[in-house]
């Protein structure tokens, strides 16, 4: 998170000064933010870890939610500017809760680098974004589908929108994939998009070791 949280400083300052600064120094800040986010130390990966696709399934929202939250964070800014004043426009910095919204795509970026599914004899070990756990066959009632789509407040605003990011909001796809309910109540779900291999897998093992698929 905090390798996001930097390289959105360093795109959103990026686009604040443009027309004010000369256009080496967009460029020089665009581009430390897209080297801190690539050269940043990927979390490791252990001997039988199924991982996502990084493209699809981290680059692909991590792209999307620098875009819009660096150009909503920008935007009240410009519109201060054209009218006139000294900089913030008062009334237009609402338009800042929706760079709050877009900046949950960063989260789900996130979540989906540090994602990591082994599969063994006991049950799944699942490493997520807030750490690992291990989930028992014994313990499982059942597992069924689940699916994801994108807050409601940016396909609500996709008409306000540039076409590069209005397009990217509407070819946005669904999250789906699979939820799995454990007896004491607690459900875990482990993504589809981009992992279809470990899915496959997944699903195996759960018919192998008897967990039933759930209705609803």
């Amino acid at each position: 998170m905090l390798r996001r949280l930097l390289s959105a400083v360093l795109f959103s300052m990026g686009l604040i000064f443009v027309g004010v600064v000369p256009f080496w120094w967009i460029a020089i800040l665009m581009l430390s933010g897209t080297l801190l986010y690539g050269l940043w130390p990927k979390p490791p990966k252990r001997s039988g870890d199924l991982l996502q696709r990084q493209g699809p399934a981290v680059i692909g929202p991590d792209l999307l939610g620098f875009s819009l939250t660096a150009f909503f964070v920008a935007l009240p800014i410009w519109i201060g500017r054209g009218e006139g004043t000294v900089g913030l426009h008062g009334s237009a910095s609402m338009i800042w809760i929706m760079a709050a919204g877009a900046s949950v795509l960063l989260v789900v970026g996130a979540a989906a680098s540090c994602f990591r599914m082994r599969i063994d004899e006991g049950g799944l070990v699942l490493s997520r974004l807030r750490g690992e756990i291990r989930l028992l066959w014994s313990e499982m009632l059942g597992w069924k589908r689940w699916r994801r789509g994108l807050p409601k407040v940016l396909r609500k605003v996709v008409p306000f929108l540039p076409p590069g990011p209005a397009g990217a909001i509407l070819l946005a796809r669904d999250s789906t994939g699979v939820e799995v309910h454990l007896k004491d109540g607690r459900l875990f779900r482990v993504p589809r998009d981009a992992f279809a291999h470990g899915e496959v897998q997944l699903l195996q093992a759960l018919s192998a070791h008897d967990v039933p698929r759930m209705t609803g």
